[in-house]
């Protein structure tokens, strides 16, 4: 039996996130470019709005990295190195974003709709139950599953837990 994991795009169209081994691909849903200059916030960091919302079970969390290719391709780093999304992530409005800063600051960075810049794996988060435990054990893994609306309450955005 596989559990289910939901998710929903801000637009119709959409590159589908595609597993490989126990990581999952995320593909860029728009295109876009990065200027220097013209950064989200002072701290040089650029969110970059992935388009996708994810409703995880109960006692999970994702931890998404980096593919490994990105910086030397993409000119980006991830600003924290990794980024985890709680399963209470999981309104229809929480979509997922990437937290980037540019690693060659003399020139523009192009990252094209299609492409794969980062991935996620799902793991037992450390309020997980016993029962969410035994479930995890005895899983044959994840099914991903497209809706058109996710039902849960929305969180805030980033930055949002404990406000």
């Amino acid at each position: 039996m596989k559990q289910k994991i939901y998710y929903k795009y801000k637009n119709g169209f959409a590159w589908e996130p595609i597993q490989h081994g126990d990581w999952i691909d995320l593909y860029m849903q728009r295109s876009i470019i990065i200027s220097p200059g013209h950064l989200d916030n002072e701290d040089g960091v650029h969110m970059i709005d992935l388009g996708i919302a994810v409703k995880l079970p109960k006692g999970y969390e994702a931890q998404m990295v980096l593919r490994s290719s990105t910086p030397s391709k993409k000119n980006v780093m991830m600003a924290n190195s990794i980024a985890i999304i709680d399963n209470e992530y999981c309104g229809n409005d929480d979509y997922w974003k990437l937290p980037v800063i540019i690693i060659d600051k003399n020139r523009n960075t192009v990252i094209e709709v299609g492409e794969r810049v980062c991935q996620f794996k799902i793991v037992l988060s450390q309020r997980a139950t016993v029962w969410q435990k035994l479930k995890w054990l005895f899983t044959s893994g994840f099914e991903l599953e497209r809706v058109r609306k996710l039902d849960d309450k929305n969180r805030g955005g980033i930055g949002s837990t404990g406000k």
